[in-house]
């Protein structure tokens, strides 16, 4: 048995059939077990490596057989135009799943935004600021909108670009303190004593494509994970 077969069927029979994927990579089948079991993570793995997948797919597996209801899964991405890349990919995914995706930054329409807010997808894209932007907003109301997450996704954490310059972790610590109110505010209902969320702990994961240097440490003040998943 592989750590495949732990993925809900739904899955298992869209990852074969539609994808048309003869098996999963061996750090997207590692990765498998501790997110479903509500673990953080670090996933590192070259660009165009599967990052996305490793972290998806396990949480819409618990999306399905726990029965997740509203905005269960938040997708931050410092990129806007990966963010856009990411948006296409997750869309299909999840309509495939029976499930709805949605992306969230500058360049939506407003019309856009207010069906987020008004019947908020199963998985939200947005950038660090946007995200900023909705915290504080007084015409968001933060609770009811993130509410029901379950887990947070941090894509390309390690370097935010800035102009011409990529500039580490300056705004990665502000996704921190932004997934650490995320976390803080209390879930509109009590979870289900048979889900794998805990207290107020969304599990977070960090897929990177950077795995050298010193300054991959600190990836771990978002994640809390154990040891990092990687790409051979």
């Amino acid at each position: 048995m592989s750590n495949f077969d732990y993925l809900h069927p739904a899955i298992q029979h869209h990852v074969v059939n539609s994808l048309g994927w003869r098996e999963l990579r061996p750090f997207q089948e590692a990765v498998i077990p501790p997110i479903l079991a509500g673990k953080h993570m670090i996933v590192l793995a070259p660009t165009a490596g599967g990052k996305t997948e490793a972290a998806f797919l396990p949480l819409a597996s618990g999306m399905l057989s726990e029965g997740w209801t509203g905005l269960s899964v938040l997708y931050i991405c410092p990129i806007k135009a990966l963010l856009n890349n990411l948006d296409v990919r997750l869309q299909r995914y999840s309509t495939l799943l029976g499930r709805r995706s949605a992306i969230w930054h500058g360049d939506v329409t407003t019309t856009a935004q207010r069906h987020v807010l008004r019947d908020p997808p199963d998985l939200l894209l947005t950038t660090p600021d946007s995200l900023e932007l909705m915290l504080v907003s007084p015409n968001i109301e933060a609770r009811s909108l993130f509410g029901d997450l379950r887990a947070i996704i941090v894509d390309e954490l390690t370097f935010v670009p800035r102009g011409l310059i990529s500039v580490p972790f300056q705004a990665a610590d502000m996704v921190v303190l932004r997934c650490s109110i995320i976390a803080s505010l209390p879930p509109r209902q009590p979870p289900a004593a048979t889900t794998t969320r805990r207290h107020c702990g969304r599990r977070r994961e960090a897929p990177s494509s950077t795995t050298a240097g010193p300054d991959c440490s600190r990836t771990s003040r978002v994640s809390r994970p154990g040891p990092a998943a990687q790409a051979p």
